[in-house]
């Protein structure tokens, strides 16, 4: 399977206040933790000042992931959130809401 380079993942800001196209990215692939690295920079915040530096919501466009590519690219992020028992989801996996 291809790795990414920190070279070919762009990221463009738009017009919106709050975010950013990342284009040439494949998150189905392996991501190299330079990759994973620009990606959170993308997301940093400012805590001294309190105000994004950056981005606060990165799109990514046209990507078909299976619920468990999904999930492990999310994972580059953080914890992921699971919701309660008793709130219905349509994934086939815990962590995935459709």
């Amino acid at each position: 399977m291809p790795t990414l380079t920190l070279t070919e993942v762009k990221i463009r800001s738009i017009d919106a206040p709050l975010g950013a196209i990342v284009t040439n990215l494949d998150a189905s692939q392996t991501i190299t933790p330079e990759v994973i690295l620009q990606l959170k920079q993308a997301l940093r915040v400012d805590a001294k000042w309190l105000v994004a530096r950056h981005h606060h919501i990165l799109i990514f466009k046209d990507q078909k992931l299976s619920d468990e590519q999904l999930l492990n690219f999310s994972l580059y992020f953080g914890a992921l959130f699971v919701p309660s028992d008793e709130t219905p989801v349509l994934a086939s996996k815990p962590g995935v809401i459709n």
